[in-house]
């Protein structure tokens, strides 16, 4: 039982780590729906509640309630320009919309009529934790608080015979919603585990197990945005193995593709920590993005990388030891608003094209003055 628990909980951290991004967009997307719908259902109900009710303290309550959720959506339009998403905003913002709507379904089922039992809340309870990817702990807690809120205030506020309507079919619906919880969450769990497994196969190259060409693309635009925005340091590193085609017509292909196997390997193990991503670009050439406080110590990473390399035996079929060496290419600068990514990325090949050059086996760092080797 603990076991599967424990699988349980591991299986959802993997799943907000690596399918960040498809639910910061598919919660924003979601978001701009629902409160649109909101703003729509207040609108409507408070007209015909202002009617038919006649009841101002009703009216009040969808007016407050109108004027939050129009607040909402202005932030959302304006906070949906940006050129990046924090996961931490939109799912504060979900979660405020839910507080929201069940904050007014609750002020509406116990304070105008406390002699009627509530219709709406059993209703909404059932369905607001499963609009949003959240944790599940965090639904079950969101859920049990206002289920125990909505009971407190039922005893005290209204009559005793609305309050054993209320706390038979709120307790049924929250019982409900738990159940409803945890089977929505196996399907997100079930669809996220595919959607990784694709995800994965269409960013790995084969070969060497490191990110392909088009996730460097991706991330590089992805992180320049971001360090533009934050003003924080990027760097890229260009990697080119020496002589890589000289080494494939004397010992064969074969051995070329171990031999880019083992480096990819080796590189993999190295850019493990969180700031550092490595790709195949193409060919021999591998490429490095260092981003924030790691671009600090972007040289420092690529004389480790080097000097590692530079160590290594590679035996061909006839036991006859081949030394490997690299030359390194590699631009560091704080992107501004409006450059093209692209840039820094020539910036860095220019550093390899002069450290080939330059007799191969070295790091060149490119400035706009000039390149140092």
């Amino acid at each position: 039982m603990f076991h599967k628990i424990r699988n349980f909980i591991d299986e959802s951290t993997k799943y907000f780590l690596e399918c960040r991004e498809n639910v910061i967009l598919d919660n924003l997307s979601l978001l701009k729906k629902a409160n649109y719908c909101a703003l729509v259902v207040l609108l409507l109900y408070g007209c015909f509640g202002a009617f038919s009710f006649r009841s101002s303290s009703l009216t009040f309550t969808y007016l407050i309630f109108f004027v939050l959720h129009g607040m909402m959506a202005f932030f959302i339009r304006h906070y949906n320009r940006r050129k990046y998403f924090s996961f931490r905003m939109v799912q504060r913002l979900c979660m405020l919309f839910v507080i929201l709507v069940m904050s007014f379904i609750l002020v509406i089922s116990i304070f105008p009529f406390r002699d009627r039992p509530a219709i709406f809340f059993s209703i909404f309870i059932m369905a607001i934790g499963q609009i949003f990817i959240f944790p599940l702990w965090e639904t079950i807690a969101v859920l049990t608080g206002f289920e125990m809120l909505f009971l407190i205030l039922s005893f005290c506020m209204k009559t005793l015979e609305s309050f054993s309507y209320d706390w038979f079919g709120s307790v049924t619906a929250w019982i409900i919603s738990l159940i409803l919880a945890y089977l929505v969450w196996e399907i997100r769990l079930r669809e996220g585990r595919i959607r990784m497994a694709l995800r994965k196969n269409s960013i790995t190259d084969e070969l060497t197990g490191l990110n392909n060409r088009r996730s460097f693309d991706e991330h590089l635009k992805d992180i320049f945005l971001i360090c533009a925005e934050k003003r924080e340091k990027l760097a890229v590193i260009m990697i080119d193995i020496d002589d890589f085609k000289q080494f494939n017509d004397t010992y064969g292909h074969p051995a070329g593709d171990e031999c880019l196997r083992m480096i990819g390997s080796f590189i993999r193990d190295y850019a493990t920590e969180e700031g550092i991503f490595a790709a195949r670009y193409g060919g021999e050439e591998i490429a490095l993005i260092v981003s924030g406080q790691k671009a600090e110590k972007a040289v420092k990473y690529a004389n480790e990388i080097a000097e590692a390399i530079s160590r290594f035996s590679f035996h061909s079929e006839e036991k006859e030891s081949i030394r490997i060496t690299i030359s390194l290419g590699m631009a560091v600068k704080i992107p501004e608003n409006g450059q093209d990514y692209l840039n820094i990325l020539k910036e860095a090949d220019l550093a390899l094209y002069r450290a080939k050059k330059s007799g191969k086996n070295r790091i060149s760092i490119y400035s706009e003055k000039k390149i140092d080797t």
